[in-house]
């Protein structure tokens, strides 16, 4: 495997896991907004 197939890979798999992080903010900001005084959920944002 060559540098730049590598790093193509990583990139890819990279810009996947940020794609699945992003969600589970987004999620959880909404939920937030919801119930704005659930400590719990805040805790949540900050642990994504």
């Amino acid at each position: 495997m060559n540098r730049n197939h590598l790093a193509a890979r990583l990139l890819q798999t990279f810009l996947g896991e940020l794609e699945e992080q992003l969600r589970a903010l987004n999620a959880e900001v909404l939920a937030l907004e919801s119930s704005p005084s659930d400590s719990e959920r805040l805790r949540s944002v900050f642990r994504v």
